[in-house]
């Protein structure tokens, strides 16, 4: 895998999800959920959050979708760019899920 890839990944982990950093909220990486693999979830919010470039069967997505999972799609390259933008569009994708699950506390 190109460097600047496993780069993008790394950056999202330390400087956001790792450690409860991002809101308090707990993810795991490349935790197994059923038949795929996310790069990052959230168990508590049913939230995946996956990097651009790996094929993941659509069923499969539809599947979980269709059972209250909410899967964000992030490029690598966005990540690199501006880690501080995808902050920003993570945090509207949490309020947006938390909207969603009739929470009246939003980030």
């Amino acid at each position: 895998m190109n460097p600047t890839l496993n780069q993008a990944t790394e950056l999202l982990w330390v400087q956001l999800l790792r450690d409860g950093k991002f809101w308090g909220y707990t993810f795991k990486q490349l935790d197994q959920l059923e038949d795929i693999t996310p790069d990052f979830f959230c168990k508590e919010l049913k939230w995946m959050i996956q990097l651009d470039d790996k094929s993941i069967n659509r069923l499969s997505i539809d599947s979980l979708v269709d059972r209250g999972y909410y899967i964000t799609w992030i490029s690598r390259q966005e990540i690199i760019d501006d880690i501080n933008a995808v902050s920003g569009f993570l945090s509207d994708e949490l309020r947006r899920i938390l909207k969603a699950d009739g929470c009246a506390f939003a980030p």
